[in-house]
This record gives structure tokens, sequence and C-alpha cells, in this order.
């Protein structure tokens, strides 16, 4: 299945105004729903709280074997889902990790590119 119809099945599940359906769906899924829950959310008109059960107790983990870009990006889409569900004490935790995890990340990368510079003006 496509990463759209996964969404659009999100959205499908959603569009009934119940919680309780959108959770099942993303415990099916076994997806943050990061790229849908800001447009869906907020539209839910019963059972909010069986999306914040699902935050709390089966939000997906990282891919251990995918690599740092890959949980950074689980990081961030974790935090603005929690931004989403009004989550503050945990968006706040995530913060100052994501910002030194991106810190180290642009370090590394700037060393390198130092490192090929110095390679390519070094004498010969």
């Amino acid at each position: 299945m496509s990463r759209f119809s996964l969404a659009t099945e999100r959205e499908e599940a959603a569009r009934g105004g119940d919680g309780a359906e959108l959770a099942a769906v993303l415990v099916q899924q076994r997806t943050t729903g990061a790229d849908t829950l800001a447009r869906v959310f907020p539209r839910l008109e019963r059972n909010q709280n069986a999306v914040r059960v699902w935050f709390d107790e089966a939000f997906p983990g990282p891919c251990l074997e995918c690599g740092a870009e890959d949980l950074l990006g689980h990081l961030v889409e974790r935090r603005n889902v929690a931004i989403v569900l009004d989550r503050k004490a945990e968006a706040d935790a995530l913060a100052p990790v994501i910002a030194r995890f991106t810190d180290a990340r642009l370090a590394a990368q700037t060393a390198d590119i130092v490192d090929d510079l110095e390679g390519f003006f070094a004498p010969r």
C-alpha cells in the first residue's frame, strides 16, 4: 500500500469524528501518523483521548537498523505529534534532544567537508 493510500485511510477513519477509529487505524498501520494528525485530530468530535492513549502506549518505536538520520526523523515526528496532542511536557523534553542531535549531525557534516577541502588543497 502506498504512503498516500495509508494517509487516505487515516483521513477516512477520522472523517466520522471518532478518535477511537483513528487510533485503531494508527495501531494497525504501525505509523506515527505525523503526516495527517495535525489535519484530522482537531476535527475529532469524540474519543480524542483514544488517540492520546495510542500516543502513550502504542506509538511505534524507531527503526534501530536504519541509521541516525531515521532516528532523528522519528524524534521530530514524535515531537510534532506531541504538539498536536497538546503533550507539552513531552514536546519540550524532545526539543533539546533534537537540537543536540541536529547540531552533532551538522558538525560531523562540516568536519567531513573540511577534511575533503584539506585533502584537495594538500601539497602533492
